[in-house]
C-alpha cells in the first residue's frame, strides 16, 4: 500500500497548491467566443460525452462516482438524469471540494475497499482511474460488487496489441498518480464476461489541434467529431466500457446532442471546469452541504459493520474501529488486508492469466530504453493516424510550433 499512500499524499497537496493559487481566468467570454482551451480540457469534455452516452441507455436511479476528483462529473450524471448521485476519491482534498462544489455526499476511500454493502447503487462509474491504482483487480471487483444493475467504465490507457501493451508496462513511470498500468479490450471481456460492452472512448484526438476552438459551437463539432465513431481501429483512444445486466442497446433517453449541451452548458457556468485542475471557480450560490453520511449509507470497510457517526468522528459498531471526518468528509480508508483479500481473490481465474502477467511483468522504469520503447509507440501511433498527409503534416508543424 506504499505507492497508494504516496498517491494520496501528493493528490492531497496538489489540489491544495491549486486551491492556493490565483482562480483561471473563465475560457468563455460573455459573447459566447473561447479562448486558451488547452487538449487536455476538450479530452475532459469529450470523456463527460462518453460516459453520458453510455447512462443514457441505462435505467437508474443511483450512482456511485469512483475516484470522482472534483465531483464534476458526478453532478453532470444528477443533472443530466436526475438521479441520487455520491462520490468517492482517495483524495480527502478532491471530497472536500466535490462537498463544497456540487453538494455531493463524498467519502474518501481506496477503490480497490469500498465502504459500502453489496447492490448498494444502480450504476457505479469510474473514469481514468485503473490506470492509476495500485491493485487494478481489486477495484474491478469492487466496482462490480456494490453495482446493482451497471457499471460504467473508462481508461484512456489501452492499446490494440498485447505487445504493445507490455511495453508500456515495463515502461512504466513509478511517481505518484502515475499511468502505471495499461489494458487491452479483451482484458475487460476476460474480466466481466461477454456481456462486457468495449467500445473506443474517441478517436484520433491529435485532430483537436486541426479545430479552431474560438467559439462553444466550434468545441461542440470538435468534440462531436472525435467521439461520434466507436470501433475500436488503429487511432482509437482509451475505452468505455459498460457491463449491464439489461440490454444495454435500448433506445438512449437523450440524444448525443442533448446531452453535450447540458456538458457545455456546465463547463462554461464554472468557466471551464472538465479535467484534472481545480483551478476553476466554485458556483457562487453554495447549495446545502448534504448528511455526513447519505443514503445509501456506507458501512465499515473492514468488516462492513454498521458506522455510528458523531461530529468529528465515525464508529464501527461491529468492530470498534474508528475513522476520522474532515470537514464533512468521512476517512473511510480500509485496511490494507481488506485491499490484499479483495485482489487474491481473483488468482485462481484463468480467464485472468494474461492480465495478470501483463500487470505484473518487468518494469524498467522511464529509463532511457523506456523513453526509447514510448517514443517508438508514440511514432507508431501518429502513422497509424486516419488522416489525410496534409493533416498530418500541419499537425507536425504546429507541435514544432509549440
Amino acid at each position: 500500500m506504499e505507492y497508494t499512500e504516496r498517491t494520496q499524499s501528493w493528490l492531497d497537496q496538489r489540489v491544495c497548491a491549486d486551491a492556493g493559487a490565483p482562480t483561471r481566468g473563465s475560457f468563455y467570454d460573455d459573447a459566447g467566443a473561447i479562448a486558451g482551451v488547452p487538449v487536455e480540457h476538450v479530452l475532459g469534455v469529450a470523456r463527460a460525452l462518453s460516459i453520458a452516452e453510455a447512462l443514457a441507455r441505462l435505467d437508474f436511479a443511483s450512482c456511485l462516482d469512483v475516484g470522482a476528483g472534483t465531483g464534476w462529473i458526478a453532478h453532470l450524471i444528477r443533472s443530466q438524469f436526475g438521479a441520487g448521485v455520491a462520490s468517492i476519491d482517495l483524495s480527502r482534498e478532491f471530497c472536500v471540494r466535490a462537498r463544497r462544489a456540487f453538494a455531493l455526499p463524498a467519502y474518501a476511500a481506496n477503490a480497490a475497499a469500498l465502504p459500502f454493502a453489496d447492490d448498494s447503487f444502480d450504476v457505479v462509474v469510474c473514469s481514468e482511474v485503473l490506470e492509476h491504482v495500485e491493485h487494478p483487480l481489486a477495484v474491478l471487483a469492487e466496482l462490480k460488487r456494490v453495482a446493482r444493475h451497471a457499471v460504467v467504465l473508462t481508461t484512456q490507457e489501452t492499446c490494440l496489441q498485447s505487445w504493445e501493451r507490455r511495453l508500456l508496462i515495463a515502461s512504466a513511470d513509478d511517481r505518484p498518480h502515475a499511468e502505471r498500468n495499461f489494458f487491452v479490450p479483451s482484458d475487460f471481456v476476460a474480466y466481466f464476461g461477454r456481456g462486457a460492452d468495449v467500445r473506443a472512448l474517441m478517436q484520433s484526438p491529435e485532430k483537436i489541434r486541426l479545430f479552431g476552438l474560438r467559439n462553444a459551437e466550434e468545441l461542440a463539432e470538435c468534440v462531436l467529431d472525435i467521439t461520434g465513431d466507436r470501433a475500436l481501429v488503429p487511432g482509437s483512444y482509451g475505452v468505455v466500457v459498460t457491463v449491464a445486466s439489461t440490454d444495454s442497446e435500448a433506445e438512449p433517453r437523450f440524444s448525443r446532442r442533448e446531452i453535450l449541451d447540458n456538458i457545455l452548458g456546465s463547463d462554461r457556468a464554472l468557466g471551464g471546469a472538465s479535467g484534472f485542475r481545480t483551478d476553476w471557480r466554485i458556483p457562487d450560490a453554495a447549495e446545502a452541504a448534504p448528511p455526513l453520511l447519505a443514503d445509501p449509507v456506507p458501512v465499515c470497510p473492514a468488516c462492513g459493520g454498521v458506522l455510528d457517526p458523531s461530529e468529528d468522528a465515525i464508529r464501527c459498531c461491529s468492530c470498534g474501529r474508528d475513522y476520522g471526518v474532515d470537514r464533512g468528509v468521512p476517512l473511510l480508508l480500509a485496511p490494507e488486508a481488506v485491499v490484499l483479500r479483495n485482489e487474491a481473490q481473483h488468482a485462481d481465474r484463468a480467464e485472468l492469466a494474461d492480465l495478470r502477467r501483463a500487470l505484473q511483468g518487468p518494469r524498467w522504469g522511464l529509463g532511457p530504453a523506456g523513453r526509447g520503447a514510448r517514443t517508438m509507440l508514440r511514432l507508431r501511433r501518429f502513422v497509424q493516424i486516419p488522416l489525410p498527409p496534409a493533416d498530418k503534416a500541419r499537425l507536425v508543424w504546429r507541435r514544432l510550433r509549440g
